[in-house]
């Protein structure tokens, strides 16, 4: 038993409340990214996020990883305009066994403590051109730089995400986002401006 926890653990030990995710500072370009992870061969994908006046376009990166106690997971580094903001490992569950879920969630309480946080929500989500019900029961962990939220979803897979907290990084992602539209109200102010002037 000690010898699967040490293994687990060993997942999670370089993601201390410091500067990261997998011992990749928050902020970091991809180069960075790659060189920690040895050139792994990783899959890239887009995706775009849009909230109200909001709107992102962040560049995935992932890669399946393993380990003799815990089975296969995904790595995943989520990138915006070549910086580091957020990554997560996600597991799936096979037949509702909550086994490997578990045995995480002792090993992030036994390493920062009882969580700081708990919620619980419910939403539709588009699922096989279907509208299905999502569940997520959420705890978190608040350290100096990065917040840990450790989410079973469905009870058909965990996700254990890493943010940051610091307030460059956050402040980064929140111009990145009205950067479409501050474009726009410059477009609708030079339109203003031809429309006085034509009349």
């Amino acid at each position: 038993m000690k010898k699967i926890t040490l293994a687990l653990a060993l997942v999670l030990a370089v993601n201390a409340f410091g500067e990261g995710f997998r011992n990749v500072e928050w902020g970091s370009d991809l180069a960075t990214v790659k060189k920690s992870e040895k050139n792994k061969k990783m899959e890239v994908s887009k995706d775009v996020q849009d909230y109200g006046k909001y709107h992102w376009e962040r560049q995935l990166y992932s890669f399946e990883d393993s380990m003799k106690s815990a089975g296969k997971f995904n790595v995943e580094y989520v990138m915006l305009k070549d910086k580091l903001i957020k990554g997560s490992y996600t597991q799936k569950i096979k037949d509702g066994d909550l086994t490997n879920y578990t045995k995480m969630q002792k090993i992030l309480v036994d390493k920062y403590g009882a969580p700081q946080g708990s919620a619980e929500r419910s939403s539709l989500v588009s699922k096989d051109g279907k509208e299905v019900r999502e569940t997520e029961v959420i705890l978190t962990w608040f350290g100096e730089k990065t917040r840990i939220d450790m989410k079973l979803i469905n009870n058909e897979r965990y996700q254990i995400s890493y943010l940051p907290t610091d307030e460059k990084i956050i402040k980064f992602v929140e111009e990145s986002g009205l950067e479409r539209e501050r474009a726009k109200e410059k477009e609708l102010m030079k339109d203003s401006e031809y429309i006085k002037n034509f009349i």
